[in-house]
């Protein structure tokens, strides 16, 4: 598939799960449809800190935001919430308002020079979470080893089902077997509880916001991505003061 076709179709994707086409100001107007003008602005401000090359991997942040309301709590933006570390433990990390409102951390997330990416990545798997449950861990998808790649959490049992991330709203099931002989290894590293294992089963998850980024991300990231009130040509043109003033001057 070319990288025409390509656009083209996360073009439409855009259209189909978000009801809109690939622009910026119509989606900073669903945003304040969606979760109201203040976030949207504020959203729309810290798109701003991106830099030009990473515009369009900062507004699918917002797409993200957009499509996960759709499955959030109305007051999602006020309840802190919990995210798995990379232990796989449980840990408060504030509320999404909070995050809106800090701006700055962490700026290198995404590359965006903001924490919208990062606001962008919790709506995903909240989202997520609200769809198919909670993960138990994270998976490394760049691991070729086909079992025992996540941890087992006590009291599981052969045949049981576990649900496991390896992207913002990205999930994949595994199902608990029993192998013929222990692996202390493995076991010291918690992949292996006894002669308990894991293997992967079932198609790769992927919620509607994570769906809604890529397809944004890819729709939008072949040229200059103006946001509402950057017209082209004219002083609020950021793209504008790229050109050289006497090549300018020609045009």
């Amino acid at each position: 598939m070319s990288i025409e076709s390509t656009r083209e179709l996360a073009e439409q994707q855009v259209r189909d799960l978000l009801g809109i086409d690939a622009n910026t100001t119509q989606l900073f107007n669903l945003a304040a449809k969606t979760f109201g003008h203040i976030h949207a602005d504020r959203c729309r401000e810290l798109a701003g800190w991106a830099r030009l090359t990473r515009r369009s991997m900062a507004c699918s942040s917002v797409a993200e935001v957009i499509a996960a309301s759709r499955r959030l709590e109305a007051n999602w933006w006020e309840v802190e919430r919990d995210h798995m570390n990379v232990l796989g433990h449980w840990e408060l990390g504030g509320t999404p308002q909070a995050l809106l409102e800090r701006g700055s951390d962490p700026k290198d997330l995404l590359a965006v020079g903001s924490s919208l990416g990062l606001l962008g990545s919790w709506a995903c798997d909240d989202a997520a979470d609200a769809e198919w449950g909670r993960p138990v861990d994270f998976i490394d998808m760049n691991d070729q080893r086909p079992n025992d790649r996540v941890r087992l959490p006590e009291g599981v049992r052969v045949g049981d089902r576990l649900l496991v991330t390896y992207e913002p709203g990205c999930r994949i099931w595994l199902d608990v077997v029993e192998h013929n002989a222990e692996d202390p290894a493995l076991e010291n590293l918690g992949l292996r509880r006894g002669r308990l294992g894991s293997v992967l089963v079932g198609d790769y998850l992927s919620c509607e916001a994570a769906n809604a980024g890529w397809a944004w991300g890819m729709a939008t990231n072949g040229g200059p991505v103006r946001l509402p009130g950057e017209d082209p040509g004219t002083p609020s043109d950021p793209f504008n003061r790229l050109i050289p003033q006497s090549v300018a001057l020609r045009l």
